[in-house]
């Protein structure tokens, strides 16, 4: 499992309250990536190959990051929802992608208020998630590595 405090340095406020607003409005620039560990923690539990949950339930693009060609992994959705949310309820939530896990408390979050859950929050003044972005950039081109070797 992944070491939060390594990844996110520091605290926010925030309870969860299950309204499932972070796993609507999908598009094609708004979405969930996951990594390496993710890809091989769910498919693991889905008793699938780390190939067939990819071509299953993950989309792949290429994008450009400081000039260098990378796959991007992002959860499917449909209808602007991820495909892992049923009854407003999230059906993989004990192996979450480190992206869920920690919203919406980093991984590119400006701290802006989307959702009606987030107006409580007591964001600290010295709020950045730039260390949690960087680590994620860092899995993002290791991710990007072994979606190659998988042959997508």
């Amino acid at each position: 499992m992944y070491d939060l405090k390594r990844i996110a340095n520091y605290e926010i406020d925030f309870v969860c309250t299950a309204c499932g607003e972070c796993c609507r409005n999908f598009s094609d620039d708004r979405g969930v990536i996951v990594i390496k560990d993710d890809i091989v923690r769910i498919a693991k539990a889905m008793i699938l190959s780390e190939s067939e949950f990819i071509k299953h339930y993950c989309n792949i693009v290429n994008k450009y990051i400081n000039n260098l060609e990378i796959k991007i992994a992002t959860l499917k959705y449909k209808g602007g929802a991820c495909l892992f949310l049923k009854n407003d309820k999230c059906v993989i939530h004990i192996i979450k992608p480190l992206q869920c896990l920690l919203s919406p408390l980093g991984l590119f979050w400006n701290a802006k208020r989307d959702f009606e859950c987030l107006n409580g929050i007591n964001i600290p003044s010295t709020f950045s998630s730039d260390d949690a972005d960087d680590r994620m950039l860092e899995n993002i081109i290791l991710t990007s590595d072994y979606l190659k070797n998988l042959g997508f």
